[in-house]
């Protein structure tokens, strides 16, 4: 890493959120949306830093995966509300 800046962890907030894609869903992404908040406040302190980029990305991904998973919850508690209503349940 460059001399100067503090590490982040912006590439494990990456890995997570890239993760939650496949497995996982909001159970990993919001953990991705935290670590990647923490490596944003870090960056913002140090114009240039290497990490920006990265926790910018992995927070993109992270908030996109939280919000698909918020509606395919919502989704599948309408149609078992519906089903439950029709009586097919």
């Amino acid at each position: 890493m460059y001399a100067g800046v503090p590490q982040t962890s912006a590439t494990i907030a990456l890995v997570l959120s890239i993760l939650s894609v496949f497995c996982g869903g909001c159970f990993l992404s919001i953990p991705g949306i935290i670590m990647a908040n923490n490596a944003l406040k870090i960056t913002k302190t140090y114009p240039g830093h290497p990490d920006e980029g990265t926790a910018k990305a992995a927070l993109v991904i992270a908030w996109i995966i939280t919000g698909l998973s918020i509606v395919g919850i919502i989704f599948y508690a309408v149609l078992i509300g519906a089903l439950a209503a029709s009586g097919e349940l």
